[in-house]
This record gives structure tokens, C-alpha cells and sequence, in this order.
């Protein structure tokens, strides 16, 4: 039995106390066959390398550890990427498989000795360890010193013991439903005992059947599905379970003719059949979309691993309170909706409304949940930074609607609405599955949009860069309105093929961007964007590593004449694989400039090794640039001229136009 002991460094009497608890009763039960263990990761985690250190620890913690021991005096812990600290993100990890599964079992200690006095409020740790302990989720114990905590643990620790020895075959068992008709809960019984056969091969279904069980937890799927609908589910999973064990089709056709009515089994071989027979089609051409979760391959395993992950947040206040973003919850969340959005809306006064694409009627309710409270959050995080006082969430029948609170929604509003749409939807608004048709109307929606607020036309790739609209990867459209905007956007190429980003501006007469630099830097580096403006001298600045600034001059870097200078002002950069796991982007504005808000819109597309596309220019006042190369280290593109366009690309070693 695996015993993970959490906590902040600052009680290291009391780690040490719990290691000679577990010891002692180690000596005791180890007879009986039950031989506790403690996992600490000073002794436990191998050194390595990762996002942070927590991501290290986490990635040699056993994942089914029976008991979570965590421990807090006045120290809250290291903060982490994912989390305000490291025993905060270890708890909330615990918590939640604990809601999913009933394991493990969390014993939390706070010493009552350590009271704050009234100089210590401003202390920012012990603050954290106050709210913390405040919001927890349950009942915790306390404790004065660390002989008074051993005294209580082991107590505490002997009745686990000797309940985990009196359980059935010396574990607890699952509960079983009382209801029948829980197809989640009875397919994931059955993946699980394939799982256990010998001639088990395909390791994809322990994903499936954990997914299953922790989504009929969260969605509660009881009374969704009628009887015969019910038994349908369940045949055709059952034969789906059978092929997981590759028993060969007469091992397959046995096995349903004794379990299965006959009418059922027909029926059920139909709609599995699709499953297994094309993996590529499971979202186009599944006659029931439900049953495409099913499939180990699926991406919607992933997405409904992490619907589960968000709904266990949404019951845990100390998670949601501490917890602002959990590993891999976006990348979850983006297969889910991307498999279910049929279309995405903006609305005249500023309503982002998603359309969703449910299975059935039965579906529509849990969908609703489980994405408007994603939303949810995503505005709350946003609320403050765009000054958004009149923004709210509502729902409707089979979609999910972000609206402002406000009818007279002012332009300022609108255009921040605008620009927080387009980073809600990131890749989301490519989606090749649901069909030309479906993007078609998507696009007209948008193309309405933008003629009823007259805002600056959409950038005609096909002019500048002739790739098909297929190949769009992400397409970014920021407003600006003279005031200072900052903001990150995630960007990742996973697979192994390059991509070129394209980034075009509105026509003169507003200030703008007049040059874009970007940096090559180490795989998995941050890339820094840096976003000049011209103030009409002739200068600009641009940032550079570690916040220092770089002062250009026309000698070193052609700077485009906001007022004389070219309609379409483009620059494009070739970027490999890997490069873009975090795009940092930054933008300046004259807070003094007229004129209409800036636009700037960015492209990513998507090029194949064997296929690299010719930037094309429209009106070229340099020689024609026959095939665009990344340099060897950086490459730069530069604006200038006022009847047209120049592309040039910088080596270290001199220049190629």
C-alpha cells in the first residue's frame, strides 16, 4: 500500500514523523500480508528535466496510490504552472480521482500552533495556507506539534489498515449501481474484464473504460436513454469489447448469439461495425455519434477524460478556487467541442454564440453543463483584464451563448467581445470534418458581421499566398483601440509538417504595425514577437530578450510611412516543427492616434516538407522571390518602398531577396 506524503518544505520535523508511523505499522500488518510504503519525492522522484519540477515529481508518482498525507503549517509551497503551489495541485489531482473512483484516501493535517499574529496577515503564504484551509472541501485534523501528529496519524492510519484487511479479497469493492440501465457504468465493467484477459492487446481500452466510468459520474446518465436504446448501446459496446480482445469473428458471433437477443445483436453488429472497420470516418459517418466515443482511438477519449476533469472542478470549491488551469484541460475541452460545434456565431450586439451538435435530445442538457461552465471560466478569467462589467453566460437549447448583460453594448465593448470570441475559439474555427457546406455558413456569418459594423474587409490570402483555405491551421483577428493590450495565445504543431504565418495590416491612415520580428529559438522556447510602431519620426523600438529595448533607425530597418506607404503591408515567416509551443505577443498603441481601431489579422497555414508554396507578390519592386527558405538562424521580413512590396530574408552571413 503506497502512501504519498504532500506538503510545503517548512515541515520537515513532522515528514519524518509520518515515515516512522508508517514503520512501526509496517511491522505490525506486514504479517497480515499488507505492507504500507511512504513516497516522498526527495528520495522517490528521479532527477529529469519537464515543464516545471512539479511535472517531474508528478511524472514518477505512482498513479494508484491508496492513501494522499498531506501536511500544513505556515507555508503555502512553491508555486507552479498549473497551480498556486505544488501541494495544492497534488491535492487536487488526489481529489479528484478520489470523486471518480473512491480512491485514494485523504487524510489532511493543519498545525492549530501556528496562528498568525497580526503582523504576519500581510505575510502572502500564510495567507494562501489561511484561505486554503478556510475553503477545504471536508474534514481535516490539527495538531500542535509533531508528537501530537504521529499520536493522531497512527490512529488514523491503523482504522485504514484494518478496514482496507476486512474489505472482500482485502480491497474495497465497487458499489454497483442500483439501477439497471447504467450502459456507462456496465460497459465499463466489461472493458475492464477485457482488460484483465490474457489475450488483451490493445492498451487503448483502459483509457476507454476510465473514461466511461468517470463520465457517468460526472454526467449522471441515469434516465437519459430509453430501454431499447439502452440495450442497443450496451450490445454494440459489448461486441466492441469483444474485438478489443481480438477473439476472432466466430469467438465474436458465439459469444453475442448466447448473451444477446438475437434482434439486439443484429442491430448491434450494424452500428459497430462502422467503428472498427474505419477509424478515419468515426465522426462523419457513425450513424449513432455516441458510440464514436467508444473507440480507443478517438480523440473524444481524451475530451471526455477532460469533461470529467471539469466537472469535478466545477464540485470542488478549493479547486476551482486554487486550480486556474489543469494539465492538458484545454487541449481536452478543444476535442470536445471541436467534435460537437456545428457552427460559431457573432452576433450584431456582440453575442458569441456556439451551436452544438448534439447526438439526440437526451444529450443536449449534459453538453449545456459541461461548456457552459468552461466558458464560464474562461470569462471570468477574462473579465477583469478587458473591463467587462456587462458580460454574462446564458444557455439555450443545444447551444451555448456568451451575451452581454447590457442591450446598448457601446463599439468599445463590442470590439473587446470581438477579439475575446476569437481567442475563446483558437483552432476551433477550423474544423475540415464538418464539410465545406458547414464553413461555408460559419464564414457567412462572419462576412455579415463584419459589413453590419463596417469593420476592415477580411485579408485575401489567396492574393498574397496562394494555399487552400484547408490548410489554415488558426486565424487571429485583434482590435485595438489606442490603448495598451497584452495577452498570450497558445499555438502547437504537433505533427510533422511545417507552417508559414501571415500577418497583414489594415489600410494607412490609422497607425500601426509597421514591423514584426521573430526569434528562432530553442525547441520548446518561447518565441517573442516584437510589434514596432511608428510615432512619425522615422523610430521605433522593439523589445528583446530579458525586457531590454533596441533602438531602430531608418539605416537599419526600412520603416513603413503609415500615411504614403503601401495599402497591404504582409510579412510571412516559415515556422518548424516544434517551435510554437508558447507564442508571446505583445502590442503597442498610440494612445494618442486617430482614426478608427487597428486591426491585425494573423494566418497560420499549413506546408507539407515535399510542397513548399512560392510567396507571390502583387506588385514586387525587388526581384521576385522564387521560393521562400527559413534562414539559418533567423528570418526577418521587411517593409518598405511605397509602390509596393520588398520581401527580404536575412542570413547572418548577408542578404537574399
Amino acid at each position: 500500500m503506497t502512501i504519498f506524503l504532500s506538503s510545503p518544505g517548512d515541515v520537515a520535523e513532522e515528514r519524518q514523523r509520518i515515515d516512522d508511523v508508517v514503520r512501526e505499522q509496517g511491522a505490525l500488518f506486514g504479517k497480515y500480508g499488507l505492507q504500507p510504503r511512504v513516497w516522498r519525492h526527495e528520495r522517490s522522484a528521479l532527477p529529469g528535466v519537464g515543464v516545471d519540477a512539479q511535472a517531474v515529481v508528478e511524472r514518477d508518482l505512482p498513479e494508484d496510490y491508496e492513501i494522499y498525507v498531506g501536511i500544513m503549517c505556515r507555508q503555502l509551497g512553491t508555486p507552479t504552472k498549473r497551480a498556486p503551489s505544488g501541494t495544492l495541485e497534488e491535492f487536487a489531482a488526489a481529489r479528484r480521482r478520489f470523486l471518480r473512483t473512491g480512491k485514494p484516501r485523504v487524510l489532511f493535517y493543519f498545525c492549530s500552533a501556528c496562528e498568525p499574529r497580526d503582523d504576519e496577515l500581510a505575510d502572502e503564504q500564510l495567507r494562501g495556507v489561511l484561505e486554503f484551509r478556510a475553503g477545504y472541501p471536508g474534514l481535516f485534523a490539527t495538531y500542535d506539534d509533531a508528537d501530537e501528529l504521529a499520536a493522531k496519524f497512527a490512529h488514523h492510519l491503523t482504522d485504514v489498515l484494518l478496514a482496507e484487511l476486512a474489505a472482500p479479497g482485502g480491497a474495497e469493492e465497487p458499489i454497483a449501481p442500483a439501477a439497471d440501465r447504467r450502459w456507462a457504468w456496465v460497459l465499463a465493467h466489461m472493458l475492464e474484464a477485457c482488460t484483465g484477459s490474457p489475450s488483451y492487446l490493445d492498451a487503448g481500452a483502459r483509457r476507454v473504460w476510465r473514461a466511461l466510468r468517470q463520465l457517468h459520474q460526472a454526467f449522471d446518465l441515469d434516465g437519459l436513454l430509453d430501454p431499447s436504446t439502452h440495450d442497443l448501446l450496451v450490445a454494440a459496446a459489448y461486441l466492441t469489447a469483444l474485438r478489443l480482445v481480438n477473439g476472432g469473428l466466430t469467438y465474436e458471433k458465439v459469444r453475442c448469439a448466447a448473451d444477446l437477443p438475437e434482434e439486439v445483436a443484429c442491430a448491434a453488429w450494424s452500428i459497430a461495425e462502422p467503428v472498427v472497420k474505419d477509424e478515419a470516418g468515426i465522426t462523419g459517418h457513425d450513424p449513432d455519434p455516441c458510440l464514436a466515443r467508444l473507440h480507443p482511438s478517438s480523440s473524444v477519449v481524451a475530451a471526455l477524460l477532460g469533461i470529467s476533469d471539469i466537472l469535478s472542478i466545477e464540485r470542488a470549491s478549493v479547486a476551482a478556487t486554487y486550480v486556474d488551469r489543469l494539465p492538458d484541460e484545454d487541449e481536452a475541452l478543444e476535442c470536445w467541442l471541436a467534435a460537437l460545434t456545428e457552427r460559431i456565431a457573432i452576433g450584431r450586439n456582440g453575442l458569441v454564440t456556439f451551436h452544438l451538435r448534439a447526438p439526440s435530445a437526451d444529450w443536449v442538457e449534459p453538453l449545456k453543463g459541461a461548456t457552459a461552465y468552461r466558458l464560464e471560466r474562461l470569462v471570468q478569467r477574462h473579465r477583469r483584464r478587458l473591463n467587462l462589467r456587462g458580460l454574462a453566460l446564458t444557455v439555450g437549447p443545444c447551444r451555448v451563448a456568451l451575451a452581454p448583460e447590457l442591450e446598448d453594448v457601446p463599439a468599445s465593448v463590442r470590439t473587446r467581445l470581438v477579439r475575446l470570441a476569437q481567442e475563446v475559439l483558437g483552432t476551433l474555427e477550423y474544423q475540415p470534418h464538418l464539410g465545406a457546406e458547414t464553413r461555408a455558413r460559419a464564414d457567412q456569418s462572419a462576412d455579415t458581421h463584419n459589413d453590419a459594423h463596417q469593420d476592415p474587409p477580411p485579408c485575401p490570402a489567396q492574393a498574397l499566398l496562394p494555399l487552400p483555405d484547408t490548410a489554415v491551421l488558426d486565424r487571429l483577428a485583434l482590435y485595438l483601440d489606442g490603448e495598451h493590450v497584452h495577452y498570450a495565445h497558445r499555438i502547437d504543431i504537433r505533427d510533422a509538417r511545417e507552417a508559414l504565418v501571415l500577418a497583414r495590416e489594415v489600410p494607412p491612415g490609422a497607425r500601426g504595425v509597421v514591423d514584426l520580428d521573430i526569434a528562432t529559438l530553442a525547441p520548446g522556447d518561447w518565441h517573442r514577437w516584437s510589434v514596432t510602431w511608428d510615432d512619425g519620426t522615422g523610430l521605433g523600438y522593439a523589445p528583446l530578450a530579458s525586457g531590454t529595448v533596441r533602438r531602430l533607425g531608418s539605416a537599419e530597418r526600412a520603416l513603413l510611412d503609415t500615411v504614403t506607404g503601401p495599402a497591404e503591408a504582409v510579412y510571412a515567416a516559415r515556422v518548424r516543427l516544434g517551435l510554437w509551443n508558447d507564442l508571446l505577443e505583445t502590442l503597442w498603441a498610440d494612445a494618442s492616434a486617430p482614426g478608427a481601431p487597428t486591426e491585425l489579422r494573423l494566418l497560420l497555414y499549413q506546408l507539407l516538407h515535399d510542397a513548399l508554396r512560392r510567396v507571390e507578390e502583387q506588385c514586387p519592386t525587388s526581384p521576385r522571390l522564387e521560393l521562400f527558405r527559413l534562414a539559418t538562424n533567423w528570418v526577418r521580413g521587411l517593409i518598405g518602398g511605397t509602390g509596393g512590396q520588398a520581401w527580404n530574408l536575412h542570413r547572418p552571413t548577408g542578404m537574399q531577396s
